[in-house]
């Protein structure tokens, strides 16, 4: 019971984070690839570092990579910021910018008629219709 509970616990994060990154998608995918490649980076100079023995600037490479993914985080963070802006605001129609649409005399009439009261007085309008062809 607390197995499903904690699969449905999941599912649900995992959800929210997918619609949080959704929008962005591309730029979180960048932002990995980016991190990912800081890290393979600089594991491969500790890697060299440790068979050429010149350890004089490994501290500074540890600083280097921490700065690398802050400033990849922040530029990720302008990016999804930046789309959030661009996304596109709906605007309301105002009553003056309505196209005519066709109904404006049903809108005038103040009781509109059934097709059998318009039978029963003689008015309807498919009938003259066919008339007239």
């Amino acid at each position: 019971m607390i197995k499903l509970i904690n699969l449905i616990g999941q599912i649900f994060y995992l959800r929210k984070f997918y619609l949080w990154v959704k929008p962005s998608l591309v730029g979180f995918v960048i932002l990995f690839l980016t991190i990912v490649l800081i890290l393979y980076a600089h594991s491969e100079y500790i890697s060299w570092v440790e068979i050429s023995g010149r350890k004089v600037f490994l501290g500074y490479s540890y600083l280097l990579k921490n700065i690398l993914i802050i400033i990849s985080i922040i530029a990720f963070y302008i990016y999804t910021r930046g789309q959030q802006k661009k996304s596109p605001k709906v605007e309301k129609i105002t009553p003056e910018e309505e196209k005519y649409d066709g109904y404006d005399d049903l809108r005038k009439k103040e009781k509109l008629k059934t097709e059998y009261e318009r039978i029963l007085e003689g008015t309807d309008e498919k009938d003259e219709d066919e008339n007239k062809k």
